[in-house]
């Protein structure tokens, strides 16, 4: 589910679009962290969301030389 946030306009789409470079979604969420100040990390939820049963193989060269 996402969650949608509506703004309303003072200035015209054409003058937005003009300022926001490359697109208004990446300037209006830079505005946001200007205002907000960066995102505070929970290094505990982070590790605890990652995917569980996801399995990553760390195959060194040497072990993909040998096999060839």
């Amino acid at each position: 589910m996402t969650n949608t946030i509506t703004i309303r306009l003072r200035r015209s789409k054409a003058e937005i679009q003009a300022k926001a470079k490359p697109n208004i979604n990446s300037w209006v969420n830079h505005l946001i962290e200007q205002a907000l100040g960066p995102k505070k990390i929970d290094w505990n939820e982070h590790f605890d969301n990652l995917g569980a049963g996801t399995v990553t193989n760390y195959v060194s060269d040497e072990v993909r030389q040998a096999s060839r």
